[in-house]
Formats: structure tokens, sequence, C-alpha cells
């Protein structure tokens, strides 16, 4: 706003009163069509705390618990000495909706097509295990996930953390959200909200975890 006030200050002295109130309503609009494109494309709001988007690379996997009817439960210890690929996502998140199906089909690759129940992902070809885990923390997540997963085709297990206690672990800030963690249980990548990577690259990304 203060940029405004400028510009509007030097108008003044050069224009008349009807061209400034001319150019107010003209950046206002401006402002209000850029405040409009944030609240429509952004998955933002997580609001857990702290000042980073994500865990560094390098980092160890935090301490987490989560669990779902369909798929029981999953913990950090579960995911020890796997590979792991964690997404965190809304069910109303645009970004989450384009990004999923990558996620998904690299899921369907790595397990040879069908996926799996019970909250494992099943075996690479080769390497330690690889475990894919869905969460989100919705408040009526027992209803909207599995209607979601279904019309949208989704298979990857997923749990709820309707605490928040998982996304604030992960630093969680924007939806999606996704972490690869190597068998040393250390994040190798975090890449958030705009992932930009085909199921290939993903695949990839996996086959080159520790």
């Amino acid at each position: 706003m203060k940029k405004i006030g400028t510009i509007i200050g030097k108008a003044a002295g050069a224009m008349s009163v009807a061209g400034v109130a001319k150019k107010v309503r003209t950046i206002a609009a401006a402002v209000m069509a850029v405040g409009l494109a944030g609240a429509l494309t952004g998955c933002k709001g997580e609001n857990t705390g702290g000042g980073e988007n994500a865990l560094a690379v390098g980092t160890k996997m935090p301490t987490f618990s989560v669990a779902s009817p369909a798929h029981g439960s999953v913990t950090s210890g579960d995911l020890a000495g796997t590979r792991a690929v964690i997404v965190f996502f809304r069910t109303t998140c645009p970004d989450c909706t384009r990004e999923m199906p990558h996620v998904e089909e690299a899921f369907r690759r790595v397990n040879g097509s069908g996926g799996s129940s019970g909250g494992s992902s099943g075996m690479s070809s080769e390497g330690a295990e690889v475990r894919f885990v869905a969460i989100s923390r919705e408040a009526d997540h027992a209803v909207v996930v599995p209607e979601y997963w279904a019309g949208n085709g989704l298979t990857i297990p997923y749990f709820f953390d309707p605490s928040g206690e998982a996304f604030g672990a992960f630093e969680v800030k924007f939806v999606p959200t996704l972490y690869l963690i190597g068998s040393d249980g250390k994040v190798a990548h975090a890449i958030v909200e705009t992932f930009e990577l085909t199921a290939d690259e993903i695949v990839k990304l996996i086959e080159e975890l520790k």
C-alpha cells in the first residue's frame, strides 16, 4: 500500500482530481486482481508454525504416527530402513488435484500396477522397500478423503493427521508437499506446491534414493 500512496502523491501534482481518481481505480483493480489470482491458485494456510516451508535436505525424518480406517496405521518407525515417498495434501487444493495423478502413476509403477492394501506400498525391483504415504489433516477426512480418492482414481495408502502433529513435524506450510526419504532415514528431496515432475521423473528420483 505504501507504493500505491507514493504513486497517488506524485500524480496529484500533475493531474486533475478526476485523473487521480481514475488512476486510483486502476491501481485498486490491479491489486484486487493480483489478490484474487493468489487466492485461486495457491494452496496455502496450513498454519503449522515455524519459519521454513519444508525440512531441509539431509534432515533426519521426524517422529510421527498417522492412521486411517482403510489402511491401518503407519509410523516413522515403520518406515525405518525403507525408501519413503510421503505426500501431504488437501482435497480442496487444486494444486493437489493437478499433482497427485503423477504420484499415483509412480506408485503404480513401483508396485507393478496394483498397489496394495494395509498401508504399505510394496517393493521396487531393486534396493530397499519403497513405501508411499499420503497424509491429510482435514476435519472431515473420514468422508471427504475416500470420496476424493474414488473420484480421482487414486490408490496410494492415505492416512489422517487431525491434530496436525505430522504436518508440524515435517514443517508443511503449503500443499501439496512431497518428501522423498532414503533408507538412511534422511530427506533426499522436498518439493513444495508445484512439483513440475512427471511420473517418470518421480520414479527416477525414487530409484536414485540410497
